[in-house]
């Protein structure tokens, strides 16, 4: 066996240093793999759970809509299904007291805002008693 001289000994402990830091950096890689790997699996995890969320208060939403036509269209049946009262009208002839108690009661019933009795009010109003406006 020939004798290796002290530089193919310094190439031989070069390479030992080598082949160490490539398994080094080959450890680091796997590692970095697994991390990666773990990290993707949290992703996947989160977002089934993000898209769970999301169906569930899609589906609240939904029943929500539901609920809300259901108070509607019930509100539209009593609505319309209430009679309502033809106003009367004030002609300064008779008794006001008597026509304003009547105009309360018309209001009442057909459930006028304060805005919609001020109009019938003055579509009420007849003869003098509109020469007042």
């Amino acid at each position: 066996m020939p004798e290796t001289g002290p530089l193919t000994r310094s190439m031989d402990k070069q390479f030992e240093k080598l082949f160490a830091m490539m398994a080094e950096m080959k450890a680091g890689q796997e590692g970095l793999e697994r991390k990666m790997e773990a990290g993707q699996e949290e992703m996947r995890v989160a977002q089934a759970g993000l898209e769970q969320k999301m169906e569930a208060g899609q589906e609240r939403l939904e029943q929500e809509m539901r609920s809300g036509q259901e108070e509607i269209k019930t509100s539209l049946e009593f609505i319309s299904s209430r009679p309502t009262v033809k106003p009367l009208t004030f002609d300064g002839q008779t008794s006001w007291t008597v026509f304003k108690t009547q105009f309360d009661v018309v209001s009442s019933t057909n459930g006028w805002t304060d805005f919609v009795k001020a109009n019938q009010l003055v579509a009420s109003l007849r003869g003098s008693a509109a020469e007042v406006l």
